[in-house]
């Protein structure tokens, strides 16, 4: 088995990984350190093959690369997936390895990225359940369900923008500013 990536090498790999929809959560997670990580070829200059899970989606990783054969070769090396994400091009290729190899066959599902492509409406940033919380509203944030406030939620009030609805939002991504 292949062991999962230190956090430097978490860190690493964010960097690595490009800005967007389908990465973000990825990006996000390895940079908290919250994230279930494996990568071939992991450099100062880039990677070949990666694999992350987060703590949200137990057991479906999204995937990261161009070689179907590596891919293939490399999950069968990480424990307790049941489901991957991957580009839509790499699947043509990626779906008859993983067939061979799991002896069944595999069902595709489409994914949907919501994106923000334009201003929000001014009125939703005045609303008055849209707020940035404050380390008052820890309690409030600890008791949420898992799935909403995540594994550390002193954590999400020190690094995200989060409204008490539950909506989250990068500090770090200019269009959450």
């Amino acid at each position: 088995m292949i062991a999962p990536l230190s956090p430097k090498d978490c860190h690493l790999l964010a960097h690595h990984l490009p800005d967007s929809p389908q990465t973000v959560i990825s990006r996000a997670h390895l940079l908290w350190g919250t994230a279930r990580a494996y990568a071939v070829g992991l450099g100062d200059d880039g990677f070949e093959t990666a694999v992350i899970e987060d703590p949200g989606c137990p057991g479906k990783p999204m995937i990261f690369g161009r070689n179907a054969q590596q891919i293939a070769d490399l999950l069968s090396q990480i424990p307790n997936w049941f489901c991957i994400n991957v580009a839509q091009d790499i699947a043509d290729e990626l779906e008859p390895l993983l067939t061979a190899r799991l002896g069944c066959p595999l069902r595709r599902l489409a994914d949907v990225y919501h994106t923000l492509t334009q201003p929000p409406p001014a009125n939703l940033l005045t609303h008055p359940n849209v707020r940035l919380l404050a380390q008052e509203d820890l309690p409030l944030l600890t008791a949420a369900p898992p799935e909403l406030r995540g594994p550390n939620p002193e954590h999400l009030l020190q690094e995200t923008a989060v409204s008490p609805s539950g909506a989250a939002a990068s500090k770090t991504n200019p269009a959450c500013a």
